[in-house]
């Protein structure tokens, strides 16, 4: 299976609603078009299609709605189990995993009792922007290794 971005948020402020988009632009030095988060190491957070669903299988829910859970980009098809480093083609834009993103108090808020705890184990991936570009709903999303030409590596799932 191809990963591929099947959603897109952005935050335009700190606990501001989360606003859904079908592209976004990710710039190396500002991050996401309209979401508040520049942290060099944080321009934007990654989360599982496959693992929302699990967590809407523990709330008892039969989906979430990516937007509760404050992420950036929704994938769908890509193992979560990235080391910090690994590299991303998202879209047009170059990106680097650079920690996990874990849940806060805010997705007892958004999700209700329990969101914080069901999202334990899959809150997510933050990344910073190593090569700018449009990022859009239906995009692939390949493994890079870094080499004079910058290849890519074939994904399995």
């Amino acid at each position: 299976m191809n990963a591929s971005v099947v959603w897109i948020g952005v935050r335009p402020e700190h606990k501001a609603p989360v606003q859904s988009r079908t592209s976004v632009y990710a710039d190396q030095n500002d991050g996401l078009s309209g979401d508040h988060e520049t942290k060099p190491y944080r321009q934007m957070t990654l989360i599982s299609k496959e693992l929302l669903d699990e967590v809407a299988l523990h709330l008892g829910v039969s989906a979430v709605d990516p937007a509760k859970t404050r992420r950036n980009i929704l994938i769908a098809g890509l193992d979560f189990t990235l080391e910090n480093g690994t590299r991303l083609r998202i879209g047009k834009a170059l990106v680097e995993i650079t920690g996990p993103c874990l849940p806060c108090s805010r997705m007892d808020e958004t999700m209700g009792e329990g969101g914080r705890a069901a999202m334990a184990d899959a809150g997510g991936l933050t990344a910073r922007i190593l090569s700018s570009g449009q990022i859009s709903i239906g995009d692939h999303v390949e493994f890079m290794r870094e080499s004079a030409t910058m290849q890519t590596v074939t994904v399995h799932s």
